[in-house]
């Protein structure tokens, strides 16, 4: 079983728990990268993030939630 990485950036202002990756509630939504299991989700995250462009350019205010999604 694999997990995607999923990336928001949530809008300034915006409490992280109110911030998803649904349509409305998140300025960006990118699936970052893929896992075998969910320890290496954040390690991954990070990894990946770092050498994505949209996400090392934030507003003020404006911050990154990750999450780690099931595949199937």
């Amino acid at each position: 079983m694999t997990f995607n990485i999923v990336a928001m950036i949530c809008a300034a202002g915006m409490a992280p728990a109110d911030c998803g990756p649904e349509p409305g509630f998140s300025r960006d939504v990118a699936i970052i990268g893929s896992v075998s299991n969910e320890l290496w989700c954040g390690v991954e995250a990070q990894q990946d993030l770092a050498k994505s462009a949209p996400f090392r350019n934030l507003a003020d205010g404006e911050f990154i939630k990750i999450m780690c999604v099931r595949n199937g």
